[in-house]
């Protein structure tokens, strides 16, 4: 399949270079005026547990616990049967550096299930801030005991903090010190439930300028990739590309030249021999790099087409209800029903109307079913105006799946590396993917030097590895006490990367160094993931994508966000709608 040469010239030359790819003006920082504003994620338990950690006894969702019946989700607290244990629910409160008023609310209620011996020892909500050895408590929303019992009716508690305690939380704020919404149930068999939780400040929040903007894609409410850039402050947002179809993508990453982004997409995934393409949008617009031309190309052009007839047969003894057939540069694939091997209606012919793509050039063909493909042997020249070319049989038997992804470029900006059954090359032109390239090396999350020929990879057993051009690639040393590491991201300098924890529920961002020592986590978050790391051109900063797991809504909630290296904190969201995938920060 991969032998097949893609004839780059006639679309690459004539690509235009007068459409938009407009970046942003460099970010001056903002001071951000809040009013009113909502500190709380997830407050009305919409995702579930969301943003909360969970811990001890049964702590979890459940509708039954809604206040009065509400269609949110509440959260309960359930202590385990043996007498003492800790039920708890906490989040991390991202402050600003001034908070001038703060109000909290929670309506909550405790109660036990008919028939039951049960005994409670206390439950609280509380604002807490870490000293630097323990959490110490700077305002308590409810607290009560076996003595101050207030019945199984639902209670509602408010508390606006007066002068001092907004000096203590301004103070936290200023000192680096991290803040959380704690409530933590001690009981046997007493269900402490909860819901509308809240804390909403007036005050400023300061957004540095860091160097740099920032690449994401993300999906719309449609599903609809887009790709867009947002400067580090939250300035400057905008979307550079939309696709006109639903559609995922697997990977992003900047030129080193910072002119062009290449991202891998599926919204072509019709009109091409793989799942996934990779694409590049610069100047020009976005060109397809593996398989062109693509659609949008194809139908910006007025080429002359003509018909190539493709006979069919399925070798298999089952039925393939829905088979693709695509000849590169039609504008439309075919589809048909095959019977099986031996049957009548096994053998089918189709006709599709193809761009000729020039004089002598070799159009390759390929059968589609569920995502994977079958080349014939040979391409076809399509003649137009003149008889329907035969491009010859086609057995169905054995298909195979192709997605190209994570795509980086060399140093140099001469050529990519991805990941295609193996670690592959690709020529930042376009072309083939070179499966061999780096030795027969398999894994994937391929990312190169921004200085040198050295790639890191992620391996079959989700460790790190090293590959150079002369050796055997070197597991990095330390990552043995971690499970599903993966997405590495290079420092600036090359001294060393990032990488991700997919692993829930703690999911964090690790730092190695590559002069030796073990990965140091530089972040701490709570139930939740930190996934496609990359780090700020002056290496402090840390852009990503935050994962909160799934809850009532069926689905993650996937943030962009950027956050200082080593200070929890420290750390705000990004104006990107919909679910972000992936981000980049420009060299």
């Amino acid at each position: 399949m991969l032998r097949h040469s893609l004839i780059l010239l006639l679309w690459a030359l004539a690509w235009a270079q007068d459409a938009g790819f407009e970046l942003p003006e460099p970010g001056k920082g903002q001071t951000i005026a809040l009013e009113d504003a909502e500190l709380v994620r997830n407050g009305d338990f919409a995702f579930g547990a969301g943003a909360w950690s969970l811990q001890g006894g049964l702590s979890t969702t459940s509708t039954d616990a809604a206040l009065h019946g509400a269609p949110d989700e509440g959260a309960y607290l359930l202590g385990s049967s043996l007498m003492g244990t800790h039920a708890a629910a906490m989040q991390e409160i991202y402050l600003p550096q001034r908070v001038d008023a703060a109000r909290l609310r929670c309506s909550w209620r405790l109660h036990v299930d008919p028939g039951v011996q049960a005994s409670l020892g206390g439950f609280s909500v509380v604002l807490a801030v870490w000293n630097g050895e323990q959490w110490q408590t700077l305002a308590t929303l409810c607290s009560v005991d076996a003595q101050s019992y207030p019945g199984a009716d639902w209670q509602h508690s408010a508390l606006e903090l007066d002068a001092a305690g907004l000096e203590a939380l301004n103070l936290a704020r200023k000192e680096g010190r991290r803040c959380i919404l704690w409530a933590q149930l001690e009981s046997d068999m007493v269900v402490a439930s909860l819901d509308a939780i809240s804390l909403r400040v007036d005050g400023q929040r300061v957004v540095p300028a860091l160097s740099g903007c920032l690449a994401w894609t993300a999906s719309d409410a449609h599903g609809k990739l887009r790709v867009g850039v947002v400067n580090p402050d939250g300035s400057g947002a905008r979307v550079l590309w939309q696709a006109a179809r639903e559609s995922a993508s697997l990977g992003l990453a900047w030129r080193p030249d910072g002119q062009a982004l290449v991202f891998s997409s599926d919204h072509e995934l019709a009109w091409s021999a793989f799942n996934h393409d990779i694409y590049q949008l610069d100047a020009g617009g976005v060109r397809r790099l593996t398989n062109a031309p693509s659609l949008a190309w194809l139908e910006a052009q007025d080429l002359p087409t003509g018909v190539v007839e493709v006979e069919l047969r399925n070798l298999t003894g089952q039925n393939q209800a829905l088979v693709g057939v695509y000849v590169q540069g039609a504008l439309k694939p075919a589809f048909v029903s095959l019977a099986p091997y031996g049957m009548e209606g096994s053998e089918q012919t189709v006709r599709l109307d193809v761009c000729d793509l020039g004089l002598g050039v070799g159009q390759y063909v390929c059968a589609r079913i569920a995502g994977r493909s079958l080349f014939a042997a040979n391409t076809v020249d399509v003649e137009p105006g003149k008889e329907v070319v035969h491009a010859g049989g086609l057995g169905i038997a054995q298909l195979a799946s192709y997605s190209p992804s994570s795509p980086s470029f060399r140093f140099d900006g001469a050529e990519l590396c991805c990941t295609l059954a193996g670690l592959a090359r690709l020529p930042a032109e376009g072309g083939v993917p070179e499966t061999d390239a780096f030795g027969g090396v398999y894994g994937f999350d391929p990312v190169w030097s921004p200085r040198d020929e050295r790639l890191l990879y992620c391996d079959t057993d989700f460790k790190i590895r090293l590959w150079q051009a002369e050796g055997e690639p070197r597991l990095l040393p330390g990552f043995d006490g971690y499970t599903m590491v993966g997405e590495p991201s290079w420092l600036p300098d090359a001294s060393g990367f990032v990488c991700s924890l997919s692993a829930s529920p703690h999911g964090n961002v690790l730092y190695c160094d590559l002069d030796g020592g073990p990965p140091t986590p530089v972040t701490d978050v709570f139930n939740e993931r930190l996934g496609s790391p990359c780090v700020s051109p002056d290496g402090q900063y840390i852009a990503c994508v935050r994962i909160l797991p799934s809850g009532a809504l069926g689905r993650e909630q996937r943030e962009l966000w950027v956050m200082r290296g080593g200070q929890p904190g420290e750390a705000w969201r990004l104006p990107v709608e919909g679910d972000c995938w992936q981000v980049a920060w420009r060299p």
